[in-house]
């Protein structure tokens, strides 16, 4: 099996004119070498599978950095923040106008999806914890977006997101502390069990 993965993210990284999705790959083969398979690697599997068809989409060089380089989160976490923060100003749309146009349309159906994945992406997390409220009594806003992603509907869920990036950027900012919070809800799930 390993040999098979080792082979695909050889291939992978010769194939890719995308920096982003080489930087993903080298992720995945670091979670395949540690036998991840949290949120972390359902996360980066994702959006492997999306680059992947959009490989030649070119992404701006500051933010090439910004996804691979930065040590708050792993690629897959900071590709995910900086979709939900930055949308398509992350990407340069190139060629003639209906080439220009197809790129664009296959971003705009893959940042569509996003509120969903971060959403699952804050469930993976939550599976972690020992206490059903943990992330939500100690991560600023996430109530807020919950709420409201419930309520609306999925249609909606982009208004939302663009309406609040500062909230958002809070949520991956709680997030950063992220071994601390799981510490806290440890205390949480102690304190709430039932005596006797």
């Amino acid at each position: 099996m390993f040999k098979w993965f080792l082979v695909f993210f050889i291939s992978l990284c010769s194939y890719a004119q995308n920096p982003v999705l080489v930087c993903l790959g080298q992720e995945e083969l670091l979670l395949h070498q540690k036998k991840e398979v949290g949120p972390v690697y359902k996360l980066n599997q994702y959006l492997i599978g999306e680059l992947a068809s959009a490989n030649q989409i070119a992404f701006r060089k500051k933010f090439i950095d910004a996804i691979c380089q930065s040590k708050d989160f792993s690629p897959s976490v900071n590709l995910l923040r900086l979709i939900l923060i930055e949308g398509k100003s992350l990407y340069i749309f190139k060629g003639d106008v209906f080439q220009k146009a197809m790129e664009e349309s296959t971003i705009d159906n893959f940042i569509d999806n996003i509120p969903e994945v971060f959403f699952k992406y804050l469930s993976s997390l939550q599976a972690l914890t020992p206490h059903h409220k943990c992330l939500k009594n100690y991560i600023s806003h996430l109530d807020y977006f919950q709420t409201r992603y419930r309520y609306l509907g999925e249609e909606l869920s982009n208004k939302i997101f663009e309406e609040d990036k500062s909230k958002i950027k809070v949520i991956f900012e709680d997030l950063k502390n992220l071994d601390q919070i799981l510490i806290k809800c440890k205390d949480l799930a102690l304190k709430d069990k039932p005596k006797g």
